[in-house]
This record gives C-alpha cells, sequence and structure tokens, in this order.
C-alpha cells in the first residue's frame, strides 16, 4: 500500500511539472493581460466618452486647423502691454471708488464740512484720522461733532455711549460712516445728521468727500429694508390706496436709488418715444445746484397688476452748476404681456411710488409729482406671418444632415435672427447637436459639418484681472464697459474666448442694475472677441438688456436623451430635437462673434480629434488584447501538447485505478 501511495506520489509531482512546463506560465500571461485589458478598455472608454474632460485636464484639444491664415485676425488687444493695461485698471478703480460713495442723509445740509471743524473719531483707525486731517480737519477727543465707523464689527455696545450723548444734547453732530456690510438695524437708531455708505473703503476718498471736495453721486443698488420685504415700494402702494396709515419709512430704512448730493437737480417734463419693439423716455437734467455733479435719471414702471419696479436708468456725465444734459432710457418691451403701465421718472424707489399715487389723485406726505407719471397702453406682441410659420414647422422635426454648403465663417456679423442661420443649422448631425451642448460648460466642440472651431469655456473665476470690480452703486454702466474691455484684454491674451460670468451679490442688488452693469461689462469684453455667456439668468422681463448680446448665453447639458431614444425608435420627439437645435443655434452664434474665429480664413478646415490620452489608451489598450489572444492561444496549444505527455497520461491512467 505505501508503494502504490509513494507511485502516486511521484506520478503527480511529474504530471504538475509537465502541467507548469506546457501550460503555467501562458496562463498566467493570459489573465494579467485580460485584466489589464479590461481595466484599460474601461478607463480608454471613459476617457473617450468623457474627451473634454481629459483634454481639459491634459491641456490638448478636440479639434485641429489646416490651412490656417495668419491674416485674419478680427480681434485684436486694446492694449500696447501689460503696464498699460494696469495704469487703465488703476484709474478705472479709482473713479469706481468715486462714482460708488452713496450720501444717505445729510440733515440740514450739515455736510460738506467747513475745513477747520474739530472732530471725533469713534471707531475709525489711524489711517482714516490722517486722512481727515489732510484734509484740513483737526481731531479732538473733547469735541462734540463725531464721525463714527459702522462696520460688519459694530456692535450695540459701541454704539451705546453715542445713543446716551445724542439723547442728552451733548453731541453738536454726528456723522455716520457706513461700510458696505454693516447691520442696517445699525444705521437708523442714532438719528445721525449724515450717513455716508462706503462700498469701497478708501480713506482718502471718505475724507474728501466729508470736506467737499468730492460731490457723492452714487445710489443704493437694493433698498435697505427693516424686515424681510421682496417689493416694498409696491407694498407702500397697495397700502395706501387700500386707506392705511402707513409711512414708506415704516417698511424700509433707505430705499432703491437713494442717493443725495451737494447740489440739486431739476427735471423737465419727461417723453415718451415708441418703436417696434422698445419705448424710450428722454427727460432734461439741469444741475440747479451751486457744484458740479452727476444725477442718476431712473426710469420706473407700474404694470397693470400695480407693482412699482425699475426698468432703467441712466447717469449723467458731470454737470456744472446750470449745465442741462438731455438724458435718454431705453426698455424692451417684446417679452410684455399686454395692459396699460405707467412709466415713472424719480430720483428713487420712494419717490417713484409717491409720484404715482400723486397721480392717483394720492397725496402722502404732499411728496408726489403727478408731471412726472406717463401713462402707456401697450396691445401685445403682435403675431406676424413669420412667427406662425415657424410654429407651424416645429410642429415636425428639423432637418439634419443638410448638404447646404454653409461654413460659420459665413454667418459672421449676421444677426441672430437671419435666415442663413436656419440654413447652416440644418446641416448639423443628431450627434454633431450633442455634442454642442452636452459637453459639461467646459467646451463647445469642433463641428465639421458646418466648419466650426472648438473654444474653451472658462468659469469666470480665475485671473487676475476678474478682482477688478465696479460697485453697483456707481449705476454707471460705462464703468462697468470700461471694466468689460479690461477683463476681454487680459481673455484675449491668454486665449480664453467664452466666459461664464459669475453673480455673487445679485441677491442685493436689483435685478435691473444688476443686468444694466452686466450688459455694459459684455460690451467690453466683445470688443475684445470675449463673449460673456450665460449673462441673462434672472434678468427682469422689463428691462434694457441689449438684444444681440442676450443672444450669446451659452446652452450645456441639455437633456437630449428623449431625442436620442426617440430617434432609436424611429420616432421624433419634435421638442426635445428643437431645443437642442435653439441651444445649438445659440452656441455657434456666440463661437461665430468671438476671438476663436481668429485666424479662420475661407480656406480653413476644421476637423475632431481625440485627445493624445485617449488615443494612447485606446492603441495601448488593443495592444493589451492582442497579447490577451497570443497567450490564450499559447495557453490552448501548451494545453494540448501537456495532455499529450506521456506524465499526463500516466498519472490520468494511475488515478482512474486508485
Amino acid at each position: 500500500m505505501d508503494n502504490k501511495k509513494e507511485e502516486y506520489r511521484l506520478k503527480k509531482q511529474a504530471y504538475k511539472r509537465e502541467k507548469k512546463r506546457h501550460v503555467t506560465l501562458w496562463k498566467r500571461l493570459c489573465l494579467a493581460f485580460l485584466s489589464v485589458s479590461i481595466l484599460l478598455t474601461l478607463l480608454s472608454g471613459a476617457a473617450w466618452t468623457f474627451d473634454h474632460i481629459t483634454a481639459k485636464v491634459t491641456g490638448d484639444q478636440l479639434w485641429t486647423l489646416t490651412r490656417e491664415d495668419p491674416q485674419a485676425v478680427y480681434y485684436h488687444p486694446l492694449y500696447e502691454s501689460a503696464d498699460q493695461r494696469q495704469e487703465a485698471e488703476a484709474a478705472l478703480r479709482q473713479q469706481s471708488a468715486e462714482e460708488s460713495l452713496v450720501l444717505l442723509q445729510n440733515a440740514q445740509n450739515v455736510l460738506p464740512l467747513a475745513a477747520d471743524t474739530v472732530l471725533r473719531l469713534e471707531g475709525g483707525t489711524a489711517a482714516l484720522q490722517e486722512a481727515l486731517q489732510q484734509v484740513g480737519f483737526r481731531i479732538s477727543e473733547e469735541s462734540q461733532n463725531v464721525i463714527a465707523v459702522v462696520n460688519a464689527d459694530t456692535k450695540q455696545s459701541y454704539l451705546t455711549p453715542l445713543v446716551e450723548l445724542r439723547n442728552a444734547g451733548n453731541l453738536q453732530m454726528l456723522i455716520l460712516l457706513v461700510a458696505e456690510e454693516a447691520d442696517p438695524g445699525l444705521w437708523r437708531q442714532l438719528q445721525a445728521d449724515g450717513v455716508l455708505y462706503i462700498p469701497v473703503w478708501e480713506d482718502g476718498l471718505i475724507a474728501k468727500t466729508l470736506a467737499g471736495h468730492l460731490n457723492p453721486t452714487g445710489s443704493l443698488a437694493a433698498a435697505v429694508a427693516l424686515e424681510e420685504t421682496q417689493d416694498a415700494q409696491s407694498a407702500y402702494i397697495a397700502a395706501v390706496i387700500g386707506g392705511e396709515e402707513v409711512t414708506y419709512e415704516q417698511k424700509v430704512c433707505y430705499p432703491l436709488g437713494k442717493g443725495l448730493h451737494y447740489t440739486s437737480f431739476f427735471y423737465g417734463a419727461p417723453k415718451v418715444t415708441e418703436e417696434k419693439e422698445s419705448v424710450t423716455v428722454t427727460v432734461d437734467v439741469t444741475n440747479a445746484g451751486a457744484v458740479s455733479g452727476k444725477e442718476i435719471l431712473q426710469l420706473y414702471v407700474v404694470d397693470p397688476q400695480g407693482e412699482l419696479t425699475l426698468a432703467g436708468f441712466a447717469k449723467t456725465d458731470t454737470l456744472e452748476p446750470g449745465a442741462t444734459e438731455t438724458v435718454a432710457v431705453t426698455v424692451i418691451t417684446e417679452e410684455l404681456e399686454a395692459g396699460i403701465y405707467c412709466f415713472v421718472v424719480a430720483a428713487d424707489a420712494y419717490a417713484a411710488a409717491n409720484h404715482y399715487l400723486a397721480s392717483l389723485g394720492h397725496t402722502p406726505e404732499d411728496t408726489g409729482n403727478p408731471a412726472m407719471v406717463i401713462p402707456w397702453t401697450y396691445p401685445g406682441r403682435a403675431q406676424n406671418d413669420a412667427i406662425v410659420n415657424s410654429l407651424q414647422v416645429r410642429n415636425a422635426a428639423p432637418v439634419m444632415g443638410a448638404k447646404n454648403g454653409l461654413k460659420l465663417m459665413d454667418l459672421q456679423g449676421v444677426s441672430f435672427d437671419d435666415p442663413r442661420w436656419q440654413q447652416l443649422l440644418d446641416q448639423l448631425r443628431f450627434l454633431d447637436m450633442v455634442s454642442l451642448v452636452a459637453d459639461g460648460g467646459l467646451y463647445l466642440p469642433a463641428i465639421s459639418s458646418v466648419n466650426a472651431p472648438g473654444c474653451g469655456i472658462d468659469s469666470g473665476k480665475g485671473g487676475e484681472a476678474l478682482s477688478l470690480t465696479v460697485p453697483a452703486t456707481t449705476w454707471n454702466c460705462d464703468l462697468a464697459y470700461q471694466q468689460g474691455k479690461l477683463v476681454g484684454d487680459w481673455y484675449l491674451e491668454h486665449q480664453v474666448y467664452l466666459v461664464g460670468q459669475e453673480n455673487e451679490d445679485a441677491d442685493h442688488i436689483d435685478a435691473c442694475v444688476i443686468q444694466a452693469m452686466q450688459t455694459g461689462k459684455a460690451k467690453g469684453m466683445a470688443e475684445c472677441g470675449i463673449v460673456a455667456a450665460n449673462m441673462s439668468e434672472n434678468a427682469p422681463s422689463f428691462g434694457s438688456w441689449e438684444g444681440e448680446l442676450s443672444r450669446m448665453s451659452i446652452c450645456q447639458d441639455l437633456n437630449y436623451l428623449p431625442a436620442a431614444i426617440s430617434l432609436l425608435q424611429k420616432e421624433a420627439d419634435v421638442d426635445a430635437l428643437w431645443a437642442l437645435r435653439d441651444a445649438c443655434h445659440r452656441n455657434l452664434y456666440a463661437l461665430v462673434n468671438s476671438a476663436a474665429m481668429n485666424h479662420m480664413g475661407a480656406d480653413t478646415k476644421v476637423a475632431a480629434k481625440s485627445p493624445l490620452v485617449v488615443m494612447a489608451l485606446m492603441i495601448l489598450c488593443v495592444v493589451c488584447w492582442c497579447f490577451v489572444g497570443i497567450f490564450a492561444a499559447l495557453w490552448s496549444k501548451g494545453k494540448t501538447a501537456w495532455k499529450n505527455t506521456q506524465e499526463y497520461l500516466d498519472f490520468k491512467q494511475l488515478r482512474k485505478g486508485f
């Protein structure tokens, strides 16, 4: 029995030895390469599917251009050097800071202060004290003329002594310097003689303003409310019309558009001019005071539901005493519903509400002027034959893959509504449309069917030029335009042509103000061939959003799956397909109006390509699968050879009889 066991052990060892010699190596190599091949297949598939992210990470491009035209440069840098741009930026920062100052209160014209006024500074820094002294003020701890700083760190305990002094009659004058993030609840409780709101804190500018060397020209870009309210002026109007005994100050500390000056302005009778899809209101603004200054003409509108909102505004140039400027404010009407509206010209939302109430026969606080109110009837947008035909066409799926012979270059400078756009869009295939809207906000891919170059989309967060901001309290769209030129020039230098804008503080700014400031910035960027995408989000329905610029909102991540599924089922999801096409229209319109078209000549050809990393992964994947096949064949061949060895046959025979 022991001899049989020993014989079995020896023959089994020989059996395994032959298996290892003929089979094991190829088996292990085949399984190892199979694992690597599966992993590479998944990795290359993901890299190919999300090639836009791959290209972004690796710095590669998804397209190539042949026969580029070096002479075809449609957008050039606006500044000859970085130093020149920095000088322009410094000047813009200074002017923005100056025009952002808002004088909210000036009882008995206490401001500006006489040059030799003795002041006591509460809560201010040594730098502010030095700036006050440089313009001629004297500082003394015994003075009853107090300048108090109110900022985000200011607490009730800091103000309590001032309240007590004020109530005891031991303060002759109190001026509040309010920083941007200060708690509005602290603004009013002192009943200060003067309140200066300062979005951009610069000690020198503050001192010059207090001394009268600088006339504040800013206005609040949002109401400072005492309670949570979305529409204080409309609630105030409704309360007065309803017979309630209510004052505006019960709801709002300071209204939208509030901004006093060291001079006064007189408004002439407003005039209205209607055009096809817009209304223009013109007013003569005269400086009726003794010092030069700028005025912000604000145009409000009361809709058929009685809601009063800001519709548009314009800021005058610097007007010398006695000078007059005709100011025009144009608003777009194409999105309005039919009904009776009222345009109201006013210095702020509170004045607008009182003007409107006066026109209805209500005279709260006797401050309203019905001459500033113009009734206007809008019949609604006519549905012309072109619109009817367009609606009829959209009952069927759009044309795809047509051979119309157009290139994107052919539509450079062509308006958004030009019929040739529809011919160009007809050339897009379904996968072209999907690519144009499915790249996650990183790229507009190259589309060879319309010879469109690809272009990266920046988030709008990076870059030194983006540190420059123009406060909304300036209400100066020209400053925003200058900002756009500086930012656009920086992007052009860094070859970024499509930029998504971030509205960080939009919740604290009136929609009309932020929209108009963004439009000004977008115009400046457009001069450099930089498209500020996603500009029209949260825009008011009645505003001055400018036509062609509003068409450049990049549409990404649209849900195209319903259309894809319907096409696979040989059906047509008409709405989904037209939504894709409309998104492509906007994206291509933005692209053709950007500096991405630089070096695109009449003979330039565009071809899409995969990133090098994707190609390398795919090649490596194919190579690995080839090795899998080779090792599998060697494994199979070795297995056959092993089964024909004497050791294999002897062990099999022995195991049967054991």
